[in-house]
């Protein structure tokens, strides 16, 4: 009987921490409320100077999904594309910005439009 207590306690427990994990505050922005962001410029200007291969990327759009930290670092959470997600990652992941207009804590979608050799 002890064991039985013991095991749905424990199970219990579990789901009760699953549910408030799954319910975290994170708010997901779009790319909209970022593009008149000093920090969406900052990270644009970054994104500019990486060296891509244009054929890989012509008339794509990539979407980044970053948070900022308590520290003023950009967070990498998800990039929508396999080829650029390496250079992105290594080039943006956990870059400190001189910019803090963002809020901490909140999930940001940041588009990047590769057209025709332009970044943007």
């Amino acid at each position: 009987m002890n064991i039985r207590k013991a095991f749905l306690s424990t199970a219990l427990s579990l789901i009760v921490a699953v549910m408030a994990i799954a319910s975290t505050p994170y708010t997901f922005v779009t790319e909209t409320s970022t593009s008149s962001s000093k920090t969406y410029a900052e990270i644009k200007k970054v994104v500019k100077s990486i060296d891509f291969d244009m054929e890989k990327f012509d008339d794509q759009v990539v979407k980044v999904q970053f948070m900022i930290n308590a520290d003023n670092e950009l967070v990498i959470l998800r990039i929508n594309n396999d080829d650029a997600e390496y250079l992105l990652k290594r080039t943006l992941n956990y870059k400190e910005l001189k910019e803090n207009d963002l809020t901490v804590n909140k999930v940001y979608i940041l588009p990047i439009s590769f057209k025709k050799g332009i970044t943007s």
